[in-house]
């Protein structure tokens, strides 16, 4: 399989894979994934996709990929730096507490 280079590449993989849900942060530890609520606990991040902005910096992204209790897979993307497109503290915040659940398993 080619690299995936771009946003539109993993978005249709996960399409491809049937992982395309994408979800929400609705409260600082809960997410919404096609009318379901999920604890933050209960959610595993799967897979990061990055991208950097050589020509654009507004094309700088990340993709999150989760998967739920019950075997739903879904995403979010997110824009970073100045250009970040969720303007509250509890993406952040749900998001960093994911990225850092995953650090603290690895070993």
């Amino acid at each position: 399989m080619e690299p995936m280079e771009t946003l539109m590449e993993v978005l249709s993989h996960l399409k491809d894979l049937g992982w395309d849900n994408e979800f929400k942060v609705i409260e600082k530890n809960k997410i919404e994934i096609n009318g379901i609520i999920y604890k933050a606990k209960e959610i595993e991040l799967i897979k990061t996709y990055r991208f950097e902005g050589n020509s654009n910096p507004s094309d700088q992204a990340i993709i999150y990929v989760i998967k739920t209790p019950d075997e739903t897979y879904a995403y979010s993307i997110d824009s970073y730096g100045v250009y970040s497109n969720h303007n509250n503290d509890d993406y952040s915040n749900f998001i960093s507490n994911l990225v850092q659940h995953l650090e603290l398993n690895k070993y």
